[in-house]
């Protein structure tokens, strides 16, 4: 399955994989978009390379600090936008994961199909 924007920008990209997806705030639905964007310009860069500038990379680290924003809000759409593209397919999905540069290893936890909404079956 390609992960290719439908016409080549961010913008439709972000706007595909977390459509219907609100933030409590909506600075806060903006700047993740606008990261979103820089992110996917220059997958596995650090945030301030990829934001190029103070202000950006410091509104990057403020959003991620943001008492009002977590992890249900960040993977709320992306989480949808894969069971989607799970059950499009009839073929076991093969889901990997590049830990290479996770420090605390302790911190990371095995996910089920069931996690994402899916009863899981064996292969025959």
């Amino acid at each position: 399955m390609s992960n290719a924007k439908t016409d080549g920008s961010s913008g439709d990209w972000i706007d595909q994989e977390f459509a219907g997806r609100k933030f409590k705030d909506e600075r806060s639905a903006r700047r993740f978009r606008a990261m979103l964007s820089q992110l996917s310009s220059a997958p596995g860069q650090s945030i301030p390379l990829v934001c190029q500038d103070w202000a950006n990379t410091k509104a990057a680290y403020r959003f991620l600090d943001n008492a009002r924003v977590d992890e249900t809000d960040i993977l709320a759409g992306h989480l949808r936008s894969t069971r989607e593209r799970f059950a499009l397919s009839d073929a076991p999905v093969l889901v990997l994961h590049d830990l290479h540069s996770a420090h605390c290893l302790t911190h990371f936890r095995v996910i089920t199909a069931g996690d994402c909404g899916f009863e899981a079956t064996s292969a025959s």
